[in-house]
């Protein structure tokens, strides 16, 4: 006969909208170091989608925010980058980052990137770029996000 296992034992199923690996600052430093590891093809990238001052920048799937810090770098003062996650904890670290860096060209908001239309009501400008890294392994409707950008 099989042994119960005390309730307090089982593993806890995570929310559908939580982020697998979570989102406390261990995982930000994990990120950050990922991050910096491909920071130069990141940085690659951009420039050959031309990536310039002034324009405004969609961070789909943000996280705790370090291509979002480094794009509002490179679109300067005058332009804007918007960072959309799913965790209010990761929004909480880009902010407290933009925050002691002195970027104010940063919006964060909180919301599903696979329902662009209602989480983007509030942002009436026009997006020049949307930029994505790892958030389309994590989504049940990724073509959700892509008629959302269309």
């Amino acid at each position: 006969m099989p042994t119960a296992t005390p309730s307090s034992a089982k593993p806890r199923k995570p929310r559908e909208s939580e982020y697998v690996l979570g989102t406390d600052s261990v995982e930000s430093e994990r990120l950050g170091l990922q991050h910096r590891l491909w920071s130069a093809t990141a940085h690659d990238l951009w420039e050959r989608a031309n990536v310039q001052p002034g324009q405004t920048v969609l961070d789909l799937g943000c996280g705790p925010g370090h291509a979002t810090l480094d794009l509002a770098q490179i679109v300067g003062s005058k332009g804007h980058v918007i960072g959309i996650d799913e965790s209010a904890s990761f929004l909480k670290q880009l902010a407290d980052q933009a925050q002691a860096r002195r970027l104010r060209n940063i919006s964060r908001v909180l919301g599903d990137v696979q329902n662009l239309a209602s989480t983007l009501s509030s942002e009436r400008e026009s997006i020049d770029l949307a930029y994505a890294r790892w958030v389309f392994c994590f989504l049940s409707k990724p073509e959700e996000v892509v008629k959302g950008l269309a």
